[in-house]
């Protein structure tokens, strides 16, 4: 399944519009995480309505990418 959503940059009108093959292979990764930033993270889950936390980070973490080589690009011009 293509997931697809819409991602905001809630201190900008920045929008990117993200579609994440879930077919592909995946990778588990651990990691420790603080209690309140965690909290937020839930807290964000729902009101974007997304489900997992594995799909939010995956989707946030693709988010941040693409928002870094937008930049890069725009300071190379």
């Amino acid at each position: 399944m293509i997931a697809m959503g819409v991602l905001r940059d809630l201190n900008s009108a920045d929008e990117i519009v993200l579609d994440i093959d879930e077919r592909k292979e995946t990778k588990t990764v651990t990691f420790k995480i603080d209690p309140d930033l965690l909290e937020k993270i839930d807290q964000d889950m729902k009101r974007r309505n997304i489900r997992s936390r594995s799909d939010y980070l995956r989707w946030i973490i693709t988010y941040n990418i693409l928002r870094l080589k937008n930049q890069q690009g725009q300071s190379n011009k």
